[in-house]
């Protein structure tokens, strides 16, 4: 006779299940809102990226077409919004009410700073009172960490199939004890021949921050530069790029 296998009994619901720590969540959620895929924050409010996110997505994620907008308080401010009450507090997120004729060319326009020129008449923009303001704000620090523009299509409560995590989640994600360094070796630059480059990430980023350091550590507060990369004007020498 074929041995019976061993009898599994009542298993409590957390049985065999994978728990994600903080960290690997902000990590897939980052990745999620990359994609253009949504993202949803203490179970109180879905995110979609206004800059990912394309039609076919939007129309899923909003089929009614009623989502609103969410933007930061410095972006409102270059909007001119500030003067109503909803979008006066400084450093809060701010919330605008969805128009039928804002659809993600709209939306696109309204969130990205570089295309102001392109669009000189905006609006009218009304800002709404936002029911969420600790998620709404961890939604727009996820979306830097991200490299993405602060910028979202927002629904109440959770969506199916969303990446979910916690503002708290998002918080810590690049607390000064978390990055470790990746490696190091000696750059001789025009500058200084004993420079050396060091490069150094949290342990679930999928890209390092890099530091140049010329001169030795002498008790004193170094002279810091902090420079953003751009890679036409850095590494490939365009003379296009005027960033500076």
């Amino acid at each position: 006779m074929p041995q019976l296998g061993k009898t599994v009994g009542p298993h409590p619901a957390d049985y065999r299940v994978r728990f994600l720590s903080d960290s690997v969540a902000t990590a897939r959620a980052i990745d999620a809102l990359r994609r253009g895929w949504p993202v949803c924050i203490d179970g109180v409010l879905t995110v979609l990226p206004i800059e990912t996110a394309d039609d076919p997505r939007l129309a899923e994620f909003d089929r009614n077409a009623r989502a609103n907008l969410l933007i930061s308080s410095g972006r409102a401010i270059t909007m001119k919004l500030a003067n109503q009450r909803e979008a006066a507090t400084p450093d809060a997120p701010v919330m605008i009410q969805r128009e039928p004729w804002i659809d993600l060319t709209a939306a696109t326009a309204l969130a990205n700073p570089a295309t102001d020129l392109a669009h000189p008449l905006q609006g009218p923009y009304r800002a709404m009172v936002c029911l969420a303001p600790d998620a709404a704000q961890a939604a727009l620090l996820l979306a830097r960490h991200a490299g993405l523009l602060p910028a979202f299509f927002v629904r109440s409560g959770a969506v199916a199939d969303a990446a979910n995590l916690s503002s708290s989640d998002v918080a810590g994600w690049d607390a000064p004890h978390r990055f470790q360094i990746a490696a190091r070796a000696r750059l001789p630059v025009s500058a200084c021949e004993t420079a050396e480059i060091v490069a150094f990430r949290t342990p679930e980023a999928a890209n390092e921050q890099v530091a140049l350091i010329i001169g030795q550590p002498d008790g004193h507060a170094p002279l810091v530069r902090l420079h953003s990369e751009c890679l036409t004007g850095d590494v490939l020498g365009s003379l296009k790029c005027d960033c500076g």
